[in-house]
């Protein structure tokens, strides 16, 4: 499993709808950069351990806020999988994973420009983290980058994934910036990252085709 965390800069919480308007804005944005004339609409559901067969409906111009023993399963209407985020505050009085995130792992030159941009995070102590399994449909895949990049953008904030999601080398990162490299082969300076990518793309070429 590999995650990205989106970190706001601003106290706003987007709603679901608007995350799921511009993720799926980004996702067929994508896709029809590399001639994939197919569009996908993204959903989401509440579950509960992971489990998405527990998947409840959500009042979708609510924040997109949940309770910590849950998790929103973002989907993409008629694809097996989804993505599951987690909505999670920082211990004020402890280095948990997210304040330890932001104090230790975005630092030296490579965060250079993020580093107000982390301390005003700090101070929300609020940020979501989206998890990818494997074996999930290629289209699965982008989506949870664009889902990321879609809240990233709507709080102001930025993405950070040190744990292969993609390129560490290319984190922290604005989500323009993110959305301009990732999942993009032709962009990846890591030769497993850009194989992984390809086949991706190629599969979901390949699975439009077959779709009714």
């Amino acid at each position: 499993m590999t995650s990205f965390d989106v970190f706001p800069c601003s106290e706003k919480i987007p709603s679901f709808e608007e995350v799921l308007r511009l993720g799926t804005r980004y996702v067929n944005g994508f896709l029809k950069t590399y001639d994939i004339p197919q569009s996908i609409s993204l959903d989401v559901g509440l579950c509960f351990e992971g489990n998405l067969e527990t998947r409840t409906a959500v009042n979708v111009d609510g924040p997109c806020w949940w309770l910590e023993d849950q998790d929103a399963c973002f989907y993409i209407r008629g694809f097996p999988g989804g993505t599951l985020v987690q909505a999670k505050v920082m211990n004020p009085n402890r280095d948990d994973v997210g304040t330890g995130t932001l104090k230790y792992e975005i630092a030296g030159k490579k965060a250079e420009g993020f580093l107000d941009s982390a301390r005003q995070s700090h101070r929300i102590r609020r940020f979501w983290t989206l998890n990818r399994n494997g074996g999930q449909p290629a289209t699965i895949n982008l989506a949870y980058g664009m889902i990321a990049a879609a809240l990233a953008t709507l709080t102001s904030g930025f993405i950070y994934s040190g744990d292969g999601a993609w390129d560490y080398r290319q984190m922290p990162a604005w989500p323009d910036d993110f959305r301009r490299w990732y999942f993009r082969p032709e962009l990846a300076d890591d030769p497993n990252l850009r194989k992984w990518s390809l086949r991706c793309i190629e599969s979901m070429r390949e699975g439009f085709k077959s779709m009714p």
